[in-house]
Protein backbone atom coordinates (compact mmCIF):
# COMPACT_ATOMS: atom_id res chain seq x y z
CA UNK A 1 0.00 0.00 0.00
CA UNK A 2 3.06 2.24 0.21
CA UNK A 3 2.68 5.29 -2.00
CA UNK A 4 -1.06 4.82 -2.58
CA UNK A 5 -3.71 7.26 -1.42
CA UNK A 6 -6.80 5.79 0.17
CA UNK A 7 -9.53 6.68 2.66
CA UNK A 8 -10.27 4.97 5.96
CA UNK A 9 -13.90 4.67 7.10
CA UNK A 10 -14.02 3.75 10.82
CA UNK A 11 -16.95 1.85 12.27
CA UNK A 12 -19.43 3.16 14.82
CA UNK A 13 -17.16 2.24 17.73
CA UNK A 14 -14.27 4.42 16.56
CA UNK A 15 -15.90 7.76 15.81
CA UNK A 16 -13.21 9.80 17.48
CA UNK A 17 -10.68 12.00 15.73
CA UNK A 18 -7.67 10.36 17.39
CA UNK A 19 -8.59 6.75 16.61
CA UNK A 20 -7.65 4.73 13.51
CA UNK A 21 -8.72 1.18 12.66
CA UNK A 22 -6.50 -1.14 14.66
CA UNK A 23 -4.98 -2.89 11.63
CA UNK A 24 -3.86 0.35 9.96
CA UNK A 25 -2.76 2.35 12.98
CA UNK A 26 0.98 1.86 12.46
CA UNK A 27 0.76 2.54 8.73
CA UNK A 28 -1.30 5.69 9.34
CA UNK A 29 1.23 7.00 11.84
CA UNK A 30 4.13 6.41 9.46
CA UNK A 31 2.34 7.74 6.34
CA UNK A 32 0.16 10.66 7.45
CA UNK A 33 0.12 12.18 3.93
CA UNK A 34 -1.31 9.04 2.32
CA UNK A 35 -4.11 8.29 4.76
CA UNK A 36 -7.27 10.35 5.04
CA UNK A 37 -9.71 9.30 7.74
CA UNK A 38 -13.35 10.17 7.17
CA UNK A 39 -15.55 10.42 10.26
CA UNK A 40 -19.33 10.32 10.03
CA UNK A 41 -21.09 12.68 12.42
CA UNK A 42 -23.15 10.89 15.04
CA UNK A 43 -26.83 11.74 15.27
CA UNK A 44 -28.29 12.29 18.69
CA UNK A 45 -31.91 12.12 19.73
CA UNK A 46 -33.73 15.39 20.10
CA UNK A 47 -33.97 16.20 23.84
CA UNK A 48 -37.76 16.74 23.65
CA UNK A 49 -38.14 13.28 22.05
CA UNK A 50 -36.05 11.70 24.79
CA UNK A 51 -38.15 13.38 27.45
CA UNK A 52 -41.32 12.30 25.66
CA UNK A 53 -40.15 8.67 25.65
CA UNK A 54 -39.36 8.86 29.35
CA UNK A 55 -42.77 10.36 30.06
CA UNK A 56 -44.47 7.60 28.03
CA UNK A 57 -42.52 4.89 29.87
CA UNK A 58 -43.34 6.50 33.21
CA UNK A 59 -47.02 6.71 32.23
CA UNK A 60 -47.12 2.96 31.41
CA UNK A 61 -45.45 2.16 34.72
CA UNK A 62 -48.03 4.24 36.57
CA UNK A 63 -50.85 2.41 34.77
CA UNK A 64 -49.39 -0.94 35.79
CA UNK A 65 -48.96 0.22 39.38
CA UNK A 66 -52.53 1.54 39.58
CA UNK A 67 -53.84 -1.71 38.10
CA UNK A 68 -51.83 -3.67 40.67
CA UNK A 69 -53.27 -1.62 43.54
CA UNK A 70 -56.83 -2.34 42.40
CA UNK A 71 -56.26 -6.05 41.69
CA UNK A 72 -57.28 -8.47 44.52
CA UNK A 73 -54.55 -10.99 43.64
CA UNK A 74 -51.82 -8.32 43.72
CA UNK A 75 -53.17 -6.90 46.98
CA UNK A 76 -53.03 -10.36 48.52
CA UNK A 77 -49.40 -10.72 47.44
CA UNK A 78 -48.52 -7.33 48.96
CA UNK A 79 -50.08 -8.35 52.27
CA UNK A 80 -48.06 -11.58 52.40
CA UNK A 81 -44.67 -10.43 51.12
CA UNK A 82 -43.17 -10.02 54.57
CA UNK A 83 -44.22 -13.49 55.71
CA UNK A 84 -43.25 -15.99 53.01
CA UNK A 85 -43.25 -14.53 49.50
CA UNK A 86 -39.51 -13.94 49.16
CA UNK A 87 -39.49 -13.70 45.35
CA UNK A 88 -41.72 -10.62 45.44
CA UNK A 89 -40.68 -7.07 46.25
CA UNK A 90 -42.13 -3.56 46.18
CA UNK A 91 -40.31 -0.54 44.80
CA UNK A 92 -40.46 2.94 46.33
CA UNK A 93 -43.13 3.92 43.80
CA UNK A 94 -45.33 1.00 45.00
CA UNK A 95 -44.65 -1.08 41.89
CA UNK A 96 -44.88 -4.81 42.64
CA UNK A 97 -42.10 -7.02 41.24
CA UNK A 98 -41.60 -10.76 40.95
CA UNK A 99 -37.93 -11.74 40.63
CA UNK A 100 -37.15 -8.18 39.49
CA UNK A 101 -39.92 -8.29 36.84
CA UNK A 102 -43.06 -6.16 36.85
CA UNK A 103 -46.11 -8.12 37.97
CA UNK A 104 -48.96 -7.68 35.47
CA UNK A 105 -52.40 -8.02 37.11
CA UNK A 106 -55.36 -9.81 35.56
CA UNK A 107 -56.11 -6.94 33.19
CA UNK A 108 -56.75 -8.00 29.55
CA UNK A 109 -56.07 -4.55 28.07
CA UNK A 110 -52.69 -4.25 29.81
CA UNK A 111 -51.67 -7.75 28.74
CA UNK A 112 -52.75 -7.06 25.16
CA UNK A 113 -50.73 -3.83 25.13
CA UNK A 114 -47.62 -5.69 26.29
CA UNK A 115 -48.15 -8.51 23.79
CA UNK A 116 -48.52 -6.02 20.94
CA UNK A 117 -45.41 -4.06 21.92
CA UNK A 118 -43.24 -7.21 22.14
CA UNK A 119 -44.62 -8.96 19.04
CA UNK A 120 -46.21 -6.52 16.57
CA UNK A 121 -43.91 -3.51 16.83
CA UNK A 122 -41.16 -2.97 14.20
CA UNK A 123 -38.48 -3.59 16.84
CA UNK A 124 -40.12 -6.88 17.85
CA UNK A 125 -40.40 -8.25 14.33
CA UNK A 126 -43.26 -10.78 14.71
CA UNK A 127 -41.07 -13.47 16.24
CA UNK A 128 -42.29 -16.95 17.05
CA UNK A 129 -43.76 -17.98 20.38
CA UNK A 130 -40.46 -18.77 22.13
CA UNK A 131 -38.77 -15.49 21.15
CA UNK A 132 -41.85 -13.40 21.93
CA UNK A 133 -42.11 -15.05 25.34
CA UNK A 134 -38.42 -14.34 25.94
CA UNK A 135 -38.87 -10.65 25.08
CA UNK A 136 -41.86 -10.29 27.41
CA UNK A 137 -40.42 -12.29 30.29
CA UNK A 138 -37.38 -10.02 30.44
CA UNK A 139 -39.50 -7.31 32.06
CA UNK A 140 -42.93 -8.72 32.93
CA UNK A 141 -44.51 -11.66 34.70
CA UNK A 142 -48.07 -12.91 35.13
CA UNK A 143 -49.75 -16.30 35.65
CA UNK A 144 -50.56 -18.08 32.38
CA UNK A 145 -48.18 -15.91 30.34
CA UNK A 146 -46.97 -18.88 28.27
CA UNK A 147 -50.53 -19.72 27.21
CA UNK A 148 -51.37 -16.07 26.48
CA UNK A 149 -48.27 -15.64 24.31
CA UNK A 150 -49.02 -18.86 22.42
CA UNK A 151 -52.65 -17.85 21.75
CA UNK A 152 -51.63 -14.36 20.65
CA UNK A 153 -48.88 -15.51 18.28
CA UNK A 154 -51.09 -18.25 16.78
CA UNK A 155 -53.86 -15.70 16.15
CA UNK A 156 -51.58 -13.03 14.65
CA UNK A 157 -52.96 -12.16 11.20
CA UNK A 158 -49.63 -11.01 9.74
CA UNK A 159 -47.82 -14.12 10.96
CA UNK A 160 -50.46 -16.43 9.52
CA UNK A 161 -50.36 -14.65 6.15
CA UNK A 162 -46.58 -14.58 5.83
CA UNK A 163 -45.45 -17.86 7.36
CA UNK A 164 -44.09 -20.38 4.87
CA UNK A 165 -45.93 -23.61 4.16
CA UNK A 166 -44.36 -26.76 5.65
CA UNK A 167 -46.15 -29.38 3.56
CA UNK A 168 -45.83 -30.52 -0.04
CA UNK A 169 -47.85 -28.70 -2.66
CA UNK A 170 -51.26 -30.18 -3.25
CA UNK A 171 -51.50 -32.23 -6.44
CA UNK A 172 -54.14 -31.93 -9.14
CA UNK A 173 -57.41 -33.79 -8.72
CA UNK A 174 -57.30 -37.08 -10.64
CA UNK A 175 -60.86 -38.28 -11.48
CA UNK A 176 -61.33 -42.05 -11.34
CA UNK A 177 -63.43 -43.99 -13.90
CA UNK A 178 -66.81 -45.28 -12.74
CA UNK A 179 -67.09 -49.01 -12.00
CA UNK A 180 -70.64 -49.13 -10.68
CA UNK A 181 -73.74 -47.00 -10.47
CA UNK A 182 -76.19 -46.97 -7.55
CA UNK A 183 -79.72 -45.60 -7.65
CA UNK A 184 -82.45 -45.27 -5.06
CA UNK A 185 -85.92 -43.81 -4.74
CA UNK A 186 -87.24 -41.39 -2.15
CA UNK A 187 -90.97 -42.02 -2.31
CA UNK A 188 -94.25 -41.06 -0.63
CA UNK A 189 -93.44 -37.36 -0.79
CA UNK A 190 -96.15 -34.69 -0.98
CA UNK A 191 -97.46 -34.38 -4.51
CA UNK A 192 -95.82 -31.73 -6.67
CA UNK A 193 -96.91 -31.40 -10.28
CA UNK A 194 -98.27 -34.94 -10.06
CA UNK A 195 -95.03 -36.52 -8.73
CA UNK A 196 -94.41 -37.98 -5.26
CA UNK A 197 -90.91 -39.57 -5.62
CA UNK A 198 -87.29 -38.59 -6.37
CA UNK A 199 -84.70 -40.76 -8.13
CA UNK A 200 -81.31 -40.46 -6.43
CA UNK A 201 -78.20 -41.50 -8.43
Amino acid sequence: LDGLNFSVFPDALSHQDNVYPREGEAFANNNPDNVRTIFSPLTHSDPPKVYLNLITLHSKTLKLRDAQLSDPWCRDIRNNIASHLKDYSILKNDLLLYKEKIVVPDNPSLKLSILKSRHDSPLAGHFRQEKTYSLISQDFSWPGMTRDVKDYVNSCYDCNCNKSSKHWKYGLLQPLPWHSLSIDFISQLPLLNGYDAILVV
